[in-house]
């Protein structure tokens, strides 16, 4: 469906994008995860027609995009600010894109209610857009993206705004609905918990490059680097492996550890151990503690075994 090929894109003397190249298949979700100047929203931009190229192509469905304007893409964007009209209800906001692409006024409400009801706002109609909750205005915003049946969706950190149970309430039911709807997804975040929920494959963005792209499972068990295992949550990292953390427990049976720092956290302790000239990181809930709490002050010594057929070589 997508192909981005070897695409570059320079802003004086930094890459936004280097020769970066990436796909998304028909009903696919691809999540461009990366820090924040990595080249996320510009490739976005780029994609959607809104930012020229320096150098590659951006094709769809086997189409060279270079010469085919935002509007004549057929691309529905969804951004962080929802980006919807105050001076218009729910219901002409979300059918303003069909009424733009000059659909009979009652055909285009009518199917704007229908996408409103499998968004769950079902006689929100005539609702000032001022008045809608977060989580409200951007089942709207999404409605609206939805309803002209876009041959892609392009989504720029559409949940950075919103609070963090609400996030991750939306997260779900948007991937369930555009999965539904069979529609081709980009998802840009910053948010790699989001990345993660949502999509069928993530690309990690650095400085204009993709550093690695794959499944979820697939970045978890084969980290390609250390850069990459430390931005996917891996805390026990060097330049040669990563290593899970649920290769780490403690054993009153098991080799001993110092304890160099124990911080504690709301929901338990983070706990720094080194071990044959080794450091490890361990987090602990609040019950895996208990039983240890006694003996995991700074410079006390700990029994840690550490599984060593969980090492993860970096290729």
């Amino acid at each position: 469906m997508l192909e981005v090929d070897k695409v570059s894109k320079r802003y004086e003397r930094q890459w936004l994008a280097h020769e970066l190249s990436l796909t998304v298949g028909a009903g696919e979700i691809v999540a461009l995860l990366g820090p924040s100047g990595c080249g996320k929203s510009t490739l976005l931009k780029m994609i959607a027609g809104l930012e020229p190229l320096d150098a590659g192509a951006i094709r769809f469905a086997g189409v060279d995009l270079a010469r085919v304007p935002p509007e004549a893409r057929h691309f529905a964007l969804m951004f962080q600010d929802f980006a919807l009209f105050p001076h218009l209800n729910v219901l002409d906001n979300v059918c303003f894109g069909l009424v733009e692409r000059r659909m009979p006024k009652p055909a285009a409400r009518e199917a704007a209610r229908a996408i409103l009801a499998t968004v769950g706002l079902a006689g929100y109609d005539t609702r000032a857009v001022g008045t809608l909750s977060g989580g409200e205005a951007q089942r709207v915003a999404l409605a609206r993206a939805l309803v002209t049946s876009p041959r892609l969706l392009l989504l720029d950190e559409p949940f950075s705004s919103l609070d963090a149970h609400l996030r991750l309430t939306l997260q779900a039911e948007f991937g369930q609905r555009i999965r539904a709807q069979g529609i081709s997804a980009l998802l840009v975040t910053h948010d790699r918990q989001e990345a993660f929920a949502m999509a069928d494959r993530i690309a990690l963005l650095h400085q204009g490059r993709i550093r690695q792209c794959d499944t979820p499972a697939g970045l978890l068990a084969a980290p390609a680097d250390a850069w990459v295992a430390r931005f996917i949550g891996f805390d026990n990292v060097c330049e040669r492996w990563a290593l899970p953390e649920t290769a780490l427990r403690l054993s009153a049976s098991a080799p001993a550890a110092r304890v160099e720092t124990m911080t504690p956290l709301a929901e338990g302790m983070r706990l720094q151990l080194s071990q044959d000239g080794q450091t490890y990181i361990l987090h602990l809930s609040a019950r895996e503690a208990s039983p240890w709490r006694a003996q995991l002050a700074p410079g006390a010594s700990v029994g840690l075994a550490v599984d060593s057929t969980a090492f993860i070589d970096f290729v």
